[in-house]
Formats: C-alpha cells, sequence, structure tokens
C-alpha cells in the first residue's frame, strides 16, 4: 500500500488493550531531569514546549493510507484475541471477524485467549493442523509463544496481529502488524499531563512488566518527563498487574493512596482507560482531588468521563482500533492472495483532551472507509 492519497481522521475512538503480568508496588520519588519539582529549572520554558507539543498531537488532521486494489482469493483464517473478558479486546476481534465475513472468508472466531500464552499457542497450533490459511491476533504479545507462531510461518499460514506490541524479530520472520507506537503513546500522554500540571506536577506511570504495551507506554511517559521537564518530580512506576483490574481500587492503586496521603497535584498514566477508569472511582469514593489520570485507547467511558470536566480523567492518546481490525485481515488476504502488503505497524494517534473532547467520535477515516477496504477486494 502506498501513500497516494490522504483519508483525514477527523474521529476517533481506538479501544483498549488489555494486558496481563505482575510486578512490585512501589511509591518512591524520584527527580525528573536535573532535579525534582521546583529545583532550579525553568517552568515557563518547559510549559511552552508542552504546549507546542499538545496543540501537535491534538491535531484532528491526522493521516490514514489509502488502499489499493488487488485479485483477491476467498480462504479460511481463525481469529484470536488475547482474552474475551476484556471488552474491548472481545469487540475488536469480533469486528475482526466481520471482515472477514465481508470479504467472503471461511473465519472461526473469536476464539479466547484467556490472557493465557499456553491456551493462545493451542490456537495457533491448531490453525496449523486445522491447515488453515491465516491468523489473526488482536492484542496478543506474541513474543510469548514465539515457537507457535515460527511453526505456523513454517506451515505456510499469513500471520497478522492487531494493536499488538511489535518485535523486529518476529516482523522479519513474516508476522505482519497493524498496530501504533506504543512508546510513542506515552510520550503524547506525558506533554499532556506536564502541560496540565503547569511543568510543576509530580508524574508517575502504572505498567505491568506481562504486558509489552504497558512497558513501552510507561517508558515514552518517563522519558518525555525526565528529558523536558526538570521542574517535574518524576514518581517510581507502579506494578499493576492485569489479573487485579476487575478487583476493587484496584488493590495495588488502593495500597498506594493509603501510603501516599493528599499533597501536591499528581499526575498519572494509567496505562490503559480500562485500568484508569476504576481508579478515578476510587478517588473519587475517597474524596481525593489532588490526583489526575490520562489514559490510551479512548475507551466510550473515558470519553464521556473528559466530557464531564470536573472528574480526574482528563485526557487519552486514541488508536484507530476498529481501521486496525479491517487492516489486520486486509494484510493476511493480500499475503494469501498473492498481492503485495502494506506496512501498518505504524498508525496514527490522537491526543484528546479537555479542550478538544467535544469534537471527538470516534478515531477512523472520515468517510465509508470499510467500502474502501470492500472495494479494495473486489467487492
Amino acid at each position: 500500500m502506498k501513500l497516494k492519497s490522504r483519508f483525514h481522521g477527523r474521529l476517533a475512538a481506538g479501544l483498549g488493550l488489555l494486558l496481563a503480568g505482575s510486578l512490585a508496588l512501589s511509591g518512591c520519588a524520584q527527580s525528573g531531569g536535573d532535579g525534582g519539582s521546583g529545583a532550579g529549572g525553568d517552568a515557563a520554558a518547559n510549559l511552552e514546549l508542552a504546549n507546542q507539543k499538545v496543540e501537535e498531537y491534538s491535531s484532528f488532521d491526522q493521516v490514514f493510507p489509502t488502499l489499493e486494489p488487488f485479485e483477491a482469493v476467498k480462504g479460511s483464517a481463525d481469529v484470536i484475541s488475547m482474552g474475551n473478558a476484556a471488552a474491548v479486546v472481545a469487540l475488536n476481534a469480533q469486528r475482526t471477524v466481520e471482515a472477514f465475513q465481508a470479504a467472503g472468508w471461511d473465519v472461526r472466531g473469536p476464539l479466547d485467549g484467556e490472557f493465557s500464552p499456553p491456551v493462545t499457542s493451542g490456537f495457533i497450533d491448531a490453525a496449523v493442523a486445522d491447515g488453515r490459511d491465516a491468523i489473526v491476533g488482536v492484542s496478543l504479545n506474541l513474543q510469548d509463544m514465539k515457537e507457535s507462531v515460527q511453526n505456523a510461518l513454517d506451515a505456510g499460514l499469513a500471520i497478522s496481529c492487531v494493536m499488538c506490541p511489535y518485535f523486529q524479530d518476529l516482523a522479519d520472520a513474516g508476522v505482519m502488524y497493524a498496530t501504533i507506537d506504543f512508546e510513542g503513546q506515552g510520550e503524547i500522554l506525558a506533554w499532556y499531563m506536564i502541560q496540565q500540571s503547569e511543568a510543576t506536577g509530580k508524574m508517575m506511570s502504572l505498567e505491568d512488566t506481562g504486558s509489552y504495551a504497558t512497558v513501552l507506554r510507561a517508558n515514552g511517559f518517563n522519558r518525555i518527563v525526565t528529558e523536558n521537564c526538570d521542574t517535574c518530580e518524576l514518581m517510581e512506576n507502579l506494578a499493576q498487574p492485569s489479573a487485579d483490574i476487575g478487583l476493587p481500587g484496584p488493590p495495588q492503586w488502593s495500597a498506594f493512596l493509603s501510603a501516599n496521603p493528599p499533597g501536591d497535584p499528581l499526575y498519572v498514566n494509567s496505562m490503559a482507560d480500562v485500568v484508569g477508569l476504576p481508579m478515578v472511582k476510587t478517588l473519587q469514593s475517597i474524596g481525593r482531588t489532588d490526583v489526575y489520570i490520562g489514559g490510551f485507547d479512548a475507551d466510550a467511558e473515558a470519553i464521556d468521563l473528559i466530557k464531564q470536566g470536573d472528574t480526574p480523567f482528563i485526557g487519552t492518546v486514541a488508536l484507530p482500533y476498529f481501521f486496525g481490525d479491517w487492516a489486520g485481515a486486509d494484510l493476511v488476504i493480500r499475503k494469501v492472495s498473492g498481492a503485495e502488503t502494506w506496512d501498518a505497524s505504524k498508525l496514527p494517534m490522537q491526543l484528546i483532551t479537555l479542550e478538544t473532547v467535544s469534537e471527538f467520535t470516534e478515531f477512523v477515516p472520515e468517510g465509508d472507509w470499510q467500502a474502501a477496504y470492500k472495494e479494495a477486494w473486489g467487492l
């Protein structure tokens, strides 16, 4: 696919990634950049740069690729989600199934990976044994099932992964990605939080070491704060195992709040909207007004909270999940058809702020973009 023309996405509602793993709880502070809050830096200069970055990343003039037509063949595919218990993952896995149905393919799924690499590997192995033509994973950490992935590639299956962390070695082996730059996503949120704190706040990231996407988001967030806000205070990451997200609090967040009573404003990268939402409810239930939450994916409930304007949830970074679902299907259809594929590994993103949220719907290209896919498939 070539970027011969544009789709301008004024819309956006990427949907959240739910992730898995564990880490140790920590709430100790370390200074960002050359020093902690008020440690001799130039807050005005830091804020000016953050204002520029926020304006850039919150633009609604995002560019999507144009699809080139090809002679599509019919085939068979399995769609495997990271875990159907995560509503947003299940929704987008179902949207991927619907893309294959629109193309006239024999499709199975969404198959529930249950947040378990062994379960997911079993589905991949079954696709090979059953002679399927293709596999599309949704929010998978393919590195955790590398042997099964390589066996499937060796057997001639086409594999793509939607909104999955990118691994160069797997890409070199033949895996195709319809995803975004997760580290860049963390960087975008960091600039917004620096702006909202007027470059003088405390900053902190949540992460789950079992979920590479959350680690990358935290890395990007922390780097921007460290390198560009020496008047901010960067705290150590807080561990948030995905397995505990559905529990009240979640417990790790409740423990952090108990250990860190109200004080200077704290601006938090929640690692995903699906995590930030219960965090906000906990803050509201105990009356904390000194903590502000930012997230990723532009979940509908997160957008509603930002629109209210009087909640701790103040921003999110949207990704084009729905468009990516169809891109994941498109890539494997092209591969099986012997057509040229395209690089969908860095799809656009958009910052949604308190100021821009009223203009926001869903992050997809303008117009009937699904019809554009169907037209490319000769339908």
